[in-house]
C-alpha cells in the first residue's frame, strides 16, 4: 500500500468517526472544526515512522530556551497524544483548542498567547535545521490553528487575528480566500457519505466549478499549490507579527497577501553594500523613525516593487523595525531585530534564499539610508538594479 493510499484511508476512518459529532454542531462550529480535523490529519502525517526519541529530542531542541513553558508544554502533550493515540488525538484536538482559547479569553491572555506564536515562527525559521522539518511542521500545523479560535468575533470567519491592542484585546484583519477551503471539506463529507451524496449538487463532477463559488479560479494542479502557499504564507506572517501588532502598527499587518506562481526579487542585484557592516551600526548608531513610520516609493523598471512601508517599535525593552513591501502581486509583512541581526520573512522558508537574501538587502539598505549618516550607505540607485537598470528609490525627507 502506497504512503498516500494508507495516509487517505487513516484520515477518511477518522473522519467517518468523528463525522456525525461535526455536523451536530452550529454551521460555523462545524468549519472550525473541519479546519481541525484537517490539521490534526496534517500533524499525524508529519509523525508517521518518527522515532518516539526522535520526537522527544526534536520538541526539546525546539522549545529550549524560546516557548513560554505556560504553552509550550500543553501543545508538547498534544504531540505526545498524537504519537501514542492517533485517533484520540484527533478526535479531542477541537476540545483542546476550545478549553485554551477559553482561558485565553477569560483570564485576558491574548498578550502571552501572541508572544508564544510569535516566537514558533521565530523560531522555526532559526531551529529548523536543528530540531528537523517533521517535527518543526507538527509544532507550527499545531500552534498556527490555535489563531482559528482567537477572532474577537467567534463567527466573523471571513477574519484573522493580527495582532493586541494596548488594552490586550485581540484585533482583526481580513484573510486571502477565507472560505478557500470549504470545497475540499464538502468533497470528504462525499466520500465518507459512501456514495450517497447529502452535500454536493450537480456541481460535483466539475470541482472547478465548486472552487468557483467561493471566488477561486483552480485550472490545474500548480493553482491548488498557489491557493495553499498564499494561505500559509498568510497565516505565518500574521502569527509571527502578532506580538507587535497594535493600533499605531496595524498598517503593517499583512492585508493583500502575495500571491504569485513566482518568488519576488529573484532578478534583483546589488554591490557595493557593506551588509554586515550596516547591520553593526543599525544596532548603535541609528535615528530613529518617525512615530508614524515612513513609506517609500520605487520606480522598477520590471514594475514589481512599488513600495516599502518601515516603522520602528518596541518589544521587551528591544528596539525591532517593523516592514511592509509592496509588490504588483500583493504585500510581504515582517521585522527585523535590530539587536540580533535577524530578519523575518516567509521568503525564508521558500526552496531558494536568494528572495530572502535580496529582501534584507533591500529593507537595510533603505534602512540604513534613513536612519544613519548619509556617508554611511551609497546612493541606492547605485547599489541596487533590475533587468540591468538602476532602481530608482525615492526617500522622504525627515
Amino acid at each position: 500500500m502506497s504512503t498516500l493510499k494508507k495516509s487517505m484511508d487513516q484520515m477518511m476512518s477518522r473522519y467517518k468517526a468523528n463525522s456525525k459529532r461535526i455536523q451536530a454542531a452550529p454551521p460555523n462550529e462545524q468549519l472550525i472544526m473541519e479546519r481541525t480535523f484537517s490539521t490534526a490529519c496534517m500533524v499525524l502525517d508529519e509523525l508517521e515512522g518518527v522515532s518516539v526519541t526522535e520526537l522527544a529530542i526534536g520538541i526539546l531542541q525546539f522549545c529550549h530556551g524560546a516557548l513560554s513553558s505556560e504553552f509550550s508544554q500543553q501543545y508538547n502533550s498534544q504531540l505526545g497524544l498524537a504519537f501514542t493515540d492517533p485517533d484520540k488525538f484527533a478526535a479531542n484536538l477541537h476540545d483542546f483548542y476550545s478549553a485554551l482559547s477559553n482561558e485565553i479569553r477569560r483570564k485576558r491572555k491574548f498578550p502571552l498567547i501572541a508572544d508564544f506564536l510569535g516566537a514558533t515562527l521565530r523560531v522555526q525559521s532559526e531551529k529548523r535545521k536543528i530540531a528537523g522539518d517533521n517535527i518543526v511542521n507538527a509544532y507550527l500545523d499545531l500552534s498556527l490553528q490555535t489563531m482559528e479560535y482567537l477572532r474577537p468575533d467567534k463567527d466573523a470567519l471571513d477574519t484573522y487575528i493580527q495582532g493586541v491592542s494596548v488594552k490586550g484585546e485581540p484585533l482583526a484583519g481580513p484573510c486571502p480566500y477565507p472560505f478557500s477551503d470549504v470545497p475540499t471539506i464538502l468533497m470528504r463529507r462525499k466520500l465518507s457519505s459512501d456514495g450517497e451524496d447529502v452535500c454536493l449538487d450537480e456541481d460535483w463532477e466539475n470541482p472547478q466549478l465548486l472552487y468557483a463559488k467561493y471566488g477561486i479560479s483552480i485550472k490545474s494542479p500548480q493553482d491548488f499549490a498557489r491557493l495553499e502557499q498564499t494561505q500559509r504564507g498568510h497565516c505565518n506572517m500574521a502569527a509571527a507579527l502578532l506580538p507587535f501588532i497594535n493600533e499605531r502598527t496595524q498598517s503593517i499587518a499583512p492585508t493583500k497577501t502575495y500571491d504569485s506562481r513566482y518568488a519576488p526579487l529573484t532578478n534583483l542585484t546589488y554591490s557595493l553594500f557593506d551588509l554586515e557592516g550596516a547591520q553593526r551600526q543599525l544596532a548603535s548608531n541609528r535615528r530613529p523613525l518617525p512615530e508614524e513610520g515612513v513609506c517609500i516609493r520605487f520606480d522598477d523598471p520590471t514594475g514589481e516593487i512599488r513600495s516599502l512601508l518601515l516603522m520602528d517599535t518596541q518589544y521587551k525593552n528591544r528596539p525591532y523595525v517593523l516592514y511592509k513591501i509592496s509588490f504588483a502581486d500583493g504585500d510581504l509583512s515582517g521585522y527585523y531585530d535590530i539587536s540580533d541581526a535577524f530578519l523575518y520573512s516567509v521568503l525564508k522558508e521558500g526552496l531558494s534564499q536568494l528572495p530572502h537574501q535580496n529582501l534584507t538587502a533591500l529593507l537595510l539598505a533603505t534602512y540604513s539610508s534613513l536612519a544613519l549618516p548619509k556617508e554611511a550607505v551609497p546612493p541606492l540607485p547605485i547599489l541596487f538594479k533590475r533587468a540591468g537598470r538602476p532602481l530608482q528609490v525615492h526617500l522622504p525627507e525627515l
